[in-house]
């Protein structure tokens, strides 16, 4: 180890202000005063997004400040970015000068936060208060060794933010793809077709609004074998097996999750399971309505909640599960949804569903695009996960000091 560890109580090591309400006469819109913040409502991934402001401030937290909420939810952190006046539902945690280091002091808060969360109180709702977030253990260190390590995790930070970022413009660029490719369509060239705007004649009116000439509407059931959901009872348990019974929520990105899903017997999956085929498309109705997943031979026995479409030789599965995401569908589904606490979408909606319907050829090159952005999407996905695996562990091995902290291991995770 590099130096003694040793843990003591934030207020040993900052300076803790917690927030309080003003009078609403003070709270405008308007840019008067400080931004206010009641609680964590207006956090954004790191640093708030204010809407009101306060005039007269009443309790300030400080620029660089850990901004924590004190009230449910307990915990979560931002970083002051600049003054700010805060209500009761926020604490401010400033490091004391020459003994502690800001940014250092949010990553050992976040690290610990778990002590909060046990010693939040309140029947309605939970809540700590000065004594509880003052007496958070946090590691005792040289500031020096602090700053290396908020620098360590600062950079974690920042290529977590921009895989973040990355991941949300290419979620962007499929979306307006998607559009695109769901009214314009793919000719053999490769190329979308022109705009309506600028080739009115090669486009018709439909219920799914102006699409190519060429194209079809027709309902889903005419483009499928089957259309059907899983089973209405509770299967009989096991305690391990290759075998899974799932719901709409084990549904996600085009695969079927069985991490965290009930296990059943042979017995149980042979007597209950139905004849699925992988020309089969999966999808959530129930709660959680439009999450989808291929079938891809998976012994998996279906809950309720799951419908599966076994597309006919006129509909490409593959086109199928975009088609699904599409602008046209979710408007669809927004229209035939039923229920007011949980969602429900029936067959007979999904089996009167209107569908585009181009050439075999083109269904095949309006869906590659569309899977090249989601494996750019996969892949970034699995980076981020790796980055947010490799903070939590590195968090942990640093603010114990289990991992030695010298200038070398600095510039190693920090380059520039």
């Amino acid at each position: 180890m590099s130096e003694m560890w040793r843990e003591a109580p934030l207020a040993e090591m900052a300076d803790i202000t917690m927030g309080q309400s003003p009078e609403s006469s003070c709270v405008a819109s308007s840019e008067r005063g400080l931004p206010f913040l009641q609680g964590c409502a207006e956090f954004g991934d790191r640093t708030p997004k204010p809407v009101l402001y306060c005039s007269p401030p009443l309790r300030t937290a400080r620029a660089g400040s850990t901004l924590i909420s004190v009230r449910a939810p307990v915990g979560t952190t931002n970083i002051a970015d600049q003054d700010y006046c805060i209500g009761r539902g926020l604490g401010a945690v400033c490091a004391k000068p020459m003994i502690a280091d800001n940014s250092f002091l949010l990553y050992a808060i976040e690290q610990n936060v778990g002590f909060l969360h046990r010693r939040s109180q309140g029947s309605t709702f939970s809540a700590i208060s000065s004594k509880e977030l003052a007496s958070l253990p946090v590691p005792r260190l040289a500031r020096s060794t602090q700053r290396q390590i908020a620098r360590i995790l600062t950079t974690l930070d920042n290529a977590i933010e921009h895989t973040e970022s990355l991941i949300s413009k290419y979620r962007q660029i499929k979306s307006g793809l998607m559009h695109d490719l769901f009214t314009r369509g793919v000719l053999p060239n490769g190329k979308l077709r022109p705009a309506r705007e600028e080739a009115p004649g090669i486009y018709k009116e439909s219920v799914l609004g102006w699409i190519p000439r060429e194209w079809e509407v027709t309902e889903l059931r005419n483009l499928t074998r089957q259309i059907g959901d899983g089973i209405h009872t509770t299967p009989v348990y096991a305690d391990d097996s290759d075998y899974f019974f799932i719901n709409g929520n084990n549904l996600k990105d085009g695969r079927i999750v069985t991490k965290g899903a009930n296990c059943i017997s042979q017995s149980e999956y042979k007597k209950l399971g139905i004849d699925l085929r992988d020309d089969t498309v999966l999808l959530s109705i129930n709660g959680t309505v439009g999450n989808l997943a291929f079938y891809r031979g998976e012994p998996v026995v279906l809950g309720k909640s799951a419908a599966y479409i076994a597309c006919s030789g006129r509909l490409d599965r593959v086109f199928l599960y975009y088609f699904l995401q599409s602008n046209q569908t979710a408007k669809y589904f927004d229209i035939m949804l039923t229920g007011t606490t949980i969602r429900n979408l029936s067959l007979s909606s999904i089996r009167a569903m209107p569908v585009v319907v181009p050439t075999a050829g083109e269904q095949l090159r309006i869906a590659e695009p569309l899977e090249v952005m989601d494996s750019l999407i996969c892949m970034q996905v699995a980076s981020l996960q790796n980055a947010r695996s490799t903070k939590s562990g590195l968090m942990h091995d640093l603010l114990t000091v289990r991992v030695r902290v010298s200038d070398d291991t600095t510039r190693e995770q920090n380059p520039q």
